[in-house]
């Protein structure tokens, strides 16, 4: 169960991988927005939800805003103007901020804003970095698996290397030249 489990978490690491890299090219390309606004009416004040993620340049800029306010003017402006869930996507680039040495050397950047009537968090990533963090589980599950075969066939005399029955030369694989690692450990 338990091999599955790591089988199944490195088969969505790939395909995460593998959607940042797409994500990557398509942004260099086209700047796409995805932007959630909710408005909800608490009687003297009124609560703001938003959600957005950009991605261009290839980065991704992700910002989430909640707020809590009372100018009735400026809500029933949101609401006539403002659309709950949309999609856009715009030719050219976002400008995105690189005001220290780790966003310009990675593309990394994080700004956190609290107030006692809002909170605003802003995080940019490079979508090389998602790739590389995703990539590491299926790599590591493929070398893991690899060296599970190599264990297998060496414990049924095989070459752990191709498989080759090792009964009539048990010091080096004929097929391919490898050396058996238990004569290794006799010699050694």
């Amino acid at each position: 169960m338990r091999r599955r489990l790591i089988s199944f978490a490195a088969a969505v690491s790939f395909v995460l991988c593998l959607a940042a890299i797409g994500a990557e090219v398509r942004s260099r390309f086209a700047w796409d927005r995805l932007n959630r606004d909710d408005l909800t009416d608490l009687g003297s004040n009124w609560r703001r939800a938003w959600t957005r993620i950009d991605s261009s340049a290839g980065r991704m800029d992700l910002s989430i805003l909640r707020e809590t306010r009372s100018n009735r003017a400026q809500l029933e402006y949101l609401q006539a103007n403002s659309q709950t869930f949309y999609w856009s996507v715009r030719p050219g680039h976002n400008s995105m901020p690189t005001d220290n040495r780790l966003s310009r050397a990675l593309g990394i950047f994080a700004h956190v804003e609290r107030k006692p009537e809002s909170f605003f968090i802003r995080m940019i990533v490079p979508y090389w970095l998602v790739a590389v963090v995703f990539g590491v589980g299926p790599v590591v599950a493929f070398w893991r698996g690899r060296r599970r075969l190599a264990d297998m066939r060496i414990g049924k005399g095989l070459c752990a290397n191709c498989g080759y029955d090792l009964r009539a030369t048990p010091d080096r694989c004929p097929e391919c030249g490898r050396f058996n690692r238990l004569a290794q450990n006799r010699c050694g």
